[in-house]
């Protein structure tokens, strides 16, 4: 297999993102693709009802509120970077 063949293979089974931890583990239900939309599901598998993280959805530039709300509502909770990868 040629590095070019390699790095393709790489990039076909590889993803990066974002996940919550909630209580010291991470919640791999979680991930998504940005750091809101990860707070989000961060917020309801906290028993946060969905409707009302709806509400929350804030579609600003640069806006961080979302992301705010899920760290002030789950005391010890992070948003942290993840990369998963697809094995055969």
């Amino acid at each position: 297999m040629s590095a070019i063949d390699a790095l393709n293979k790489s990039i076909a089974t590889t993803a990066t993102g974002y996940a919550v931890v909630l209580n010291g583990a991470l919640d791999a239900t979680s991930t998504s693709a940005s750091r809101k939309s990860a707070a989000m599901k961060g917020l309801v598998a906290s028993g946060v009802p969905a409707f009302a993280v709806m509400l929350l959805d804030c579609d600003k530039d640069g806006c961080d509120c979302v992301e705010k709300a899920f760290l002030a509502e789950v005391a010890g909770s992070r948003i942290v970077a993840v990369k998963v990868e697809v094995s055969e």
